[in-house]
């Protein structure tokens, strides 16, 4: 399947809250994430996930396209896997799958979604100023690591949590009186199509397919039965910041 179409079905809003690591399996890797990334994602409050070494020949796009557009974070480590000199040139290689998973990363979520992280000082192989690649030396201080680590989440989830406020300040603006009413009675169930009821009044029909439109197009209730629609979290989230303004 394309990545595209896996992102397609994820709303950005909300996601589990885990956090994807795209870093090798080599055993260099393997004991900073045992010891380092693993327990400093566990502090910060997630639970960390990345692809089964045991399983990763089998796994496919996507697997990766569903853990990146699920995740709260991604957490990526781009350090080099091997150095060469030729005459006074450096050359310094990374692993190619951790780019490809970052690269997918990149075009799908927020810069600050994507946490990046490396323990050498080489050049990249291509221009990476607009995104931010904080250092850290997993091997010789981890304790000191892990502190790094969760202070990237914590920030993190800090400004998804500005960012996640300013979009719910966004709808309210938007949300007129009629569409607020009918958001109110889907967080007591799934609502009907207008129009089915027969009892329903007639000229209130056309009012409640308008707002449901509305509703629909702005993410906060979804079709999930047929002719039935439920809240979704984020329209929760905008019934919950307007009742708190009330």
């Amino acid at each position: 399947m394309n990545p595209a179409m896996v992102f397609s079905l994820f709303p950005p809003f909300p996601r589990d809250n885990k956090v994807f690591g795209i870093i090798p399996h080599a055993p260099r890797f393997e004991a900073r994430w045992i010891k380092v990334i693993d327990p400093a994602i566990r502090e910060a409050g997630l639970v960390p996930t990345r692809l089964d070494p045991k399983r990763l020949k089998d796994s496919t796009v996507a697997d990766l396209s569903l853990a990146i557009a699920t995740h709260k974070l991604i957490f990526a480590d781009v350090t080099e896997i091997h150095r060469f000199a030729e005459g006074n040139r450096q050359y310094s290689f990374r692993n190619a799958q951790v780019f490809y998973g970052l690269g997918m990363a990149h075009s799908a979520r927020q810069p600050g979604e994507v946490l990046i992280f490396r323990s050498d000082q080489s050049d990249f192989a291509f221009e990476n100023t607009t995104a931010r690649t904080r250092w850290y030396d997993p091997e010789n201080h981890p304790d000191h690591a892990r502190v790094l680590v969760v202070d990237a989440i914590r920030e993190a989830l800090a400004e998804l949590e500005l960012t996640r406020s300013m979009a719910v300040r966004q709808i309210t603006d938007r949300l007129d009186y009629e569409s607020y009413e009918m958001l109110t009675e889907a967080t007591a169930g799934p609502l009907n199509h207008p129009g089915i009821d027969p009892d329903e009044d007639p000229a209130l029909v056309g009012v409640r397919l308008n707002s449901l439109f509305r509703l629909l197009d702005m993410g906060l209730v979804a079709c999930y039965e047929r002719l039935k629609y439920s809240i979704t979290p984020l329209g929760e989230a905008v019934v919950k910041a307007i009742s708190n303004w009330v």
